[in-house]
Formats: C-alpha cells, structure tokens, sequence
C-alpha cells in the first residue's frame, strides 16, 4: 500500500500515459482506430510500353492506348489485344486512318494522334467481368482507372504534362463496347478525370465499327451527351456532358425536358450521338452543328487542361516505362 498521495497520483498519471501509447501504437498510421481501411474494387499496375513523338499540330488531340489485362485471367481470354493489335491502333489513328474518319471529316476537323502504348495489369475485388459503368459498381472501378490516366509524356529530351485522351481498351465491359466521361476543368465541381473505354465488341463484322463506337464515345469525352432518349432508359439524364450555353439543336439532352425517342424519325435514328445507335453504318453519323461546335470547345478544354480534373494534375505521375 501506498501511503505518499503524491506518490499514488503520480503513478496512476505514469500507468495511464503508457496505456494510450500502447492503444496509438496499435492503430495503423494514418488509419482511424476501429474502422477497417477500404479496399479499392480494382488495383492497378500500369507500364508504357512504347512511346512515339507528340503531334506537330497544337490542334491534334494526343492520345494514349492502354491495355487492360486481367492478372487472373489465361491466354486470350485475359487480353484485348487479341482482337484488337497495335497495328490496327497505329492504322485507325492516323491523320487519314478509320479512327479519324467521323470527327476528322471536313467541318469537324477534330483529329487524334496515336502518342504511346501501356500495358495496366488490373485485378477486380470482386472477380468478375469489368461492370457497366452506369451502375454504382461500374463507376467506383471507372474512377479507380482514371485516377492512373497518363500525367506524362516524353516530348525530345523534355518530359511534359500530357494533356490528352487516355483510351482503355478492355476484352470485355458488362452492357456496354464502350463508354466515356467528360473531364472536368477549372472551376466546375464535381472533379473528375475523364477518359474512354473501348472494349473488343467494337470489332465486328464491318471493317470500321469500332471506328464508329470510338467516334461516339470521344463525343462524351468532349462533351455531348445523347441527342435522344433510349427507350429502355427513359429520362436518364446525362451527368457528364457539357451543355452549350447557346445551342442551336433543342434535342440535346438538357435543353428540353423530354428528348425525343431514339427512333422517333429517320432523321434522329442516323445522328452519331443517339442513345442506341449501332456505331456500325457509316450512313447513322451524323452530328447537329452545335454537337460539333460544342466538341471544339471540348477539344480545346482537352489540349489545355488536360483530362485528369483539378485534382489530378497535382498528383505524381504513377505509370512506370518499360
């Protein structure tokens, strides 16, 4: 028995100090005590393979081909490049390639130019087939991916900020053979980081199909949405692209609170930017003047910005090179 209080106070003060160091010291760094860390839905391993000069022409989009692979998948069945090689990558986004052929026609003048390739090996949590990114599921790994968007390039003997579109090819992606969103630039809340996917379904029977889903999708990625409504889908509204402030074509998704139905006239069932439209007829292509115009915009937000949102373009490039 302890008969000092002084003596008595100072050793309970001592014991008590030594049991919070324990409890701290038991707790993971940085990591709230009793509640477990969560778990990405997709982890990430990218390498860029090949790199090739950035285009001459400030007005060319530079665009990056990463593909995905499934670490625990086998032989074909993991790999999109299969069905679509790298030759048929550097063919399609020439300046006068199939990739070029819709928004590089006369009138749009909008091109991309082939700047590298990258390998990402991805395993899923859950595993699975890569989800639809329209559902809850889809879009936590579509915003996992993009946060290993490209943030550089080689240019000479400089490395430079890439601004550009990152374009992920995947074998398979549940309900979709592709799928885009718009970046956001200075100012705009929410941030996010935009990109492409594109999986091996484009690769059809017609020889330019997936000319005509890449062509759909980098129209999301610079900011239209779907001119009509999928029936299917009815009033599912466009999250991700950018209203024109003076738009010239009230069917846009936005503009007017009932967007037609996607096969409501010939003329609606040929736009590019339909909800349903097939990608594969290089006859269903057409654009409204003030799609095109709002796709410049795009394009120049793209070239200045980059695609990686506010917060991206502070972060540390994460890709290594082979």
């Amino acid at each position: 028995m302890i008969r000092d209080r002084g003596l008595a106070r100072r050793l309970r003060f001592t014991l008590a100090v030594a049991t919070a160091l324990m409890v701290v010291g038991c707790a993971p760094t940085g990591a709230p005590t009793g509640k477990p860390a969560t778990k990405a839905p997709i982890e990430v391993t990218c390498t860029v393979t090949d790199e090739f000069p950035l285009p001459a022409s400030p007005d060319v989009i530079p665009v990056m081909v990463t593909y995905m692979k499934n670490a625990r998948g086998t032989g074909d069945h993991s790999d999109v490049e299969r069905e679509l090689p790298k030759n048929r990558l550097r063919e399609g986004l020439a300046r006068d390639g199939e990739f070029n052929s819709i928004w590089g026609g006369k009138g749009r003048d909008i091109t991309l130019a082939l700047v590298g390739f990258r390998r990402c090996s991805y395993t899923l949590v859950k595993p699975m087939d890569v989800p639809n990114p329209d559902g809850k599921s889809g879009m936590e790994v579509f915003r996992e991916v993009v946060r290993h968007n490209t943030r550089t390039v080689k240019h000479g003997s400089r490395t430079v900020d890439f601004r550009g579109l990152d374009l992920y090819l995947w074998r398979d992606i549940q309900e979709h053979p592709g799928y885009a969103v718009r970046p956001s630039y200075p100012g705009e809340d929410p941030q996010r980081a935009g990109a492409v996917w594109m999986s091996r379904e484009c690769a059809g029977s017609r020889p330019d199909s997936c000319a005509g889903v890449l062509a759909h999708e980098v129209g999301h990625f610079l900011g239209l949405c779907h001119c009509c409504r999928d029936a299917l889908k009815a009033g599912t509204p466009c999250t991700n692209g950018l209203r024109p402030s003076a738009a010239s074509c009230p069917d846009l998704v936005g503009l007017g609170e009932t967007p037609p139905d996607c096969t409501a006239d010939d003329g609606m069932y040929k736009r590019l930017m339909r909800a349903t439209n097939p990608h594969s007829d290089p006859a269903r292509r057409d654009l409204d003047q003030c799609e095109v115009e709002t796709a410049r915009e795009g394009a120049r937000n793209v070239l200045k910005f980059g695609a990686n949102g506010e917060n991206g373009r502070t972060e540390t490039p994460n890709t290594q090179r082979r």
